[in-house]
């Protein structure tokens, strides 16, 4: 019987060790797949929530991201989902950003896939990869918008729906 336990023991932490770590990706930011963004939409069914995508290398993104931290400070319980479409490799340089936004506490993902096209046609398929790009939910309806947000009808949107605070 201990003839087989160290082959396994062996296999065992191997397995372990090829396994992605939690150290991978840091606390709030998790690898997006192809199904991600499906289990996104479902675990926020009914609720109102805001979803944004973003890359390092866009200007608008980074003042969407401005007006989201406002968004954040105003309403700290309102549900902000933001994905940035760099890769994975990316996952410092995208982390470190949203600290600078005071953003890091909101559901943060980033592309994981090395097929960027699937991921983006599993978020939407009538959407090309433009940027920024932002979904507004509620009542179960989605409306997207390619370029920066705009602000003034994302405030009265938010005021409709939610007291200061909330």
């Amino acid at each position: 019987m201990l003839q087989f336990a160290r082959p396994l023991t062996a296999i065992f932490w191997l397995l372990l060790a090829l396994l992605p770590s939690a150290a991978a990706y840091p606390a709030g930011m998790q690898a997006m797949g192809n199904d991600s963004y499906a289990k996104i939409e479902h675990s926020n069914t009914g609720l109102p929530f805001l979803v944004a995508l973003w890359s390092l290398d866009c200007p608008p993104c980074m003042k969407e991201l401005e007006i989201l931290d406002r968004v954040h400070q105003k309403y700290p319980h309102f549900k902000i989902v933001l994905i940035n479409i760099d890769g994975i490799e990316a996952i410092d340089d995208a982390e470190s950003r949203l600290a600078s936004f005071r953003l890091g506490s909101v559901s943060n993902w980033i592309f994981a896939s090395e097929q960027a096209e699937k991921l983006r046609f599993s978020i939407d398929p009538q959407w090309y990869g433009e940027l920024p790009r932002s979904y507004l939910y509620q009542n179960g309806k989605r409306r997207g918008h390619s370029g920066l947000i705009d602000e003034t009808r994302l405030w009265s949107w938010l005021d409709s729906l939610l007291p200061a605070g909330e």
